[in-house]
């Protein structure tokens, strides 16, 4: 089986190619978050969450810019899910008319970096000959880091995500603590939003 289920290299050389991640950018993990505190536990595994997103909803703008671009790009989706899911992802994309042409999953029981998995997904699909014109991310520490390392343009998305948008006194400290951790599933505009208001209200009430 080839390293990523439709060999690139019969796509012709210099073929202009969007990258896409997966969960919280082109399907709703909200449904499955509550799995998070037992993998961060070391109770559950990222196996574990990743086989709970057949139930997960589209979202809708990113999933229509897939669409919109499907006659121009080769597009691939680049996500630390885990490849035991790689069936379950194909069969939601057929579902949900998300015509994405490959899928280069993290392999079951892989916990490399999410970010690093991701760069080297993306120097190998340079190593094809593939022209990765653009990376589509909802993670904003992974995003700069991609767009860093491979200063391959990074589209963040999806700044609407539930978990960045309830800070309050009682998790603040934990928002700051992950918000730049490869550990946090917080980043975006809302939650710089949220942090700064949090943090003048305690000013302002003496908290």
């Amino acid at each position: 089986m080839s390293w990523i289920t439709v060999d690139a290299e019969l796509v012709p050389e210099g073929t202009p190619t969007v990258c896409w991640d997966l969960d919280s950018t082109l399907r709703s993990s909200v449904q499955r978050r509550h799995l998070l505190p037992e993998v961060r536990a070391g109770r559950a595994t990222w196996d574990d969450y990743s086989a709970l997103a057949d139930k997960d909803a589209p979202i809708p703008g990113a999933v229509q810019l897939v669409r919109m671009l499907e006659r121009d790009f080769f597009q691939v989706a680049v996500t630390g899910a885990s490849a035991a899911t790689l069936g379950m992802t194909r069969a939601w994309c057929k579902e949900y008319d998300v015509p994405l042409d490959d899928f280069m999953m993290r392999p079951a029981g892989d916990e490399t970096e999410n970010g690093v998995w991701k760069v080297s997904c993306v120097k190998k699909l340079r190593a094809y000959g593939l022209d990765v014109q653009l990376f589509v991310e909802d993670w904003e520490p992974i995003a700069k880091f991609i767009a860093q390392e491979t200063d391959v343009p990074v589209l963040g998305v999806n700044p609407f995500d539930p978990d960045a948008m309830y800070v309050t006194t009682d998790n603040l400290e934990e928002v700051l603590s992950r918000r730049n951790s490869a550990e946090g599933y917080f980043g975006g505009v809302a939650t710089a939003r949220d942090i700064f208001a949090e943090l003048r209200k305690r000013r302002e009430t003496g908290v």
